[in-house]
């Protein structure tokens, strides 16, 4: 979904969101990635706190 800069090819960017949101992807729902992927081998928390470094990161590129 990389539109070659980091961001994503659905991101809107004079609006600031995302153009498919309601009909996106698994990778874009958090919850659903940490239920598939991440729950046995961390909490939620710890799940959204790295999410959160890495959206933070993004922002500052």
């Amino acid at each position: 979904m990389d539109r070659g800069d980091g961001a994503c090819v659905h991101f809107d960017e004079v609006l600031k969101q995302c153009q498919i949101y309601a009909e996106r992807p698994d990778i874009c729902r958090v919850d659903r990635q940490y239920k598939k992927n991440y729950r046995l081998i961390m909490t939620w928390n710890e799940f959204v706190e790295l999410n959160q470094v890495a959206c933070k990161k993004l922002q500052e590129a």
